[in-house]
């Protein structure tokens, strides 16, 4: 039987033990980042809690709702074993009556949903260092390749910085000031989860300087074997120079043979995926789900 918690009623110790456990545990799952990206999540859980989902919410006109969190990637149902896709349907078919609208990200371990009603495909890449450096160079692509060589021509510095604000501020300058829906709120929510992250697991901030300048930066949330590239920043300086290549170079050297993940953590743009190819990572799909539980009349609630 599986159990709807309110916020509550979760017992998060038991529920980060879990998601640490779980064979497709991911961070963006552990209470401590739910609680800043959406504090009132509630959950589904089996009745001896080895398999939970998360359900972020909210609350619009006096509607209930479920939406994708800023800055989470995937969530979905989580399991300590294996499971089979008849679960999954299970905990869909278990989300409470009263979310009228569910818009949610799963999980790439629940792929088996994709040809059910509701269902949409993303993309993600991946990235296993499971082999020494060598080898995963020769997997890049032409271009990656010849893109590291002409990086190696100027008098680039990798750097490790105490603050994601550089790196903020630097993407708020640049590519940030064409993305509408990022507001300031959501700029102060990324700089808790870098604080969270480094009391509750690991993070690494890198900065790329060019004489003195930083002209590119990244942020990896790491736990266990994964670590996920989940912001950046460059300059026009960056595009001329090759920074980012020259960055995630790096981490791949550092890092290659340690069987690690490096999860870019996207993505649909078609150019960011074929950037993210020219390192070797491979297409990790997983899945959307839309269910409008709205009366007619209300069915524009949000679209």
């Amino acid at each position: 039987m599986i159990h709807f918690l309110e916020h509550n009623q979760i017992d998060k110790t038991k529920w980060n033990e879990l998601i640490y456990n779980a064979h497709n545990g991911l961070i963006y799952a552990y209470s401590w980042y739910l609680d800043l990206v959406c504090p009132n999540w509630a959950a589904l859980v089996n009745e001896d809690f080895t398999t939970v989902m998360p359900l972020p919410n909210n609350k619009k006109f006096g509607i209930d709702y479920l939406f994708p969190p800023f800055f989470v990637q995937q969530l979905g149902v989580f399991c300590l074993s294996n499971f089979k896709s008849q679960e999954v349907d299970s905990f869909i078919r278990a989300i409470p009556e009263k979310y009228k609208y569910i818009e949610i990200l799963l999980n790439s371990e629940n792929v088996s949903l994709e040809k059910k009603k509701g269902i949409n495909l993303n993309n993600n890449l991946e990235l296993q260092l499971h082999s020494n450096y060598e080898f995963h160079y020769k997997e890049f692509s032409e271009n990656t390749r010849r893109s590291i060589v002409k990086a190696a021509k100027y008098n680039l510095q990798e750097v490790y910085l105490e603050s994601p604000v550089p790196i903020i501020d630097l993407f708020r300058k640049n590519r940030g000031k064409g993305i509408n829906n990022l507001k300031d709120k959501h700029y102060a929510l990324f700089k808790k989860l870098c604080t969270a992250c480094s009391e509750n697991a690991s993070i690494e901030l890198i900065g790329i300087k060019e004489q003195d300048q930083l002209i590119a930066g990244a942020v990896y949330f790491i736990k266990k074997n994964r670590a996920i590239f989940i912001f950046s920043g460059t300059s026009n300086q960056a595009k001329q120079t090759r920074a980012m290549f020259f960055l995630i170079d790096n981490f791949i050297k550092r890092n290659a043979g340690s069987g690690m993940i490096l999860d870019f953590e996207g993505s649909n743009n078609e150019n960011l995926a074929r950037f993210y190819k020219g390192f070797g990572a491979s297409e990790k799909p997983y899945p959307g789900l839309k269910i409008n539980r709205l009366p007619l009349l209300l069915k524009n609630f949000k679209k």
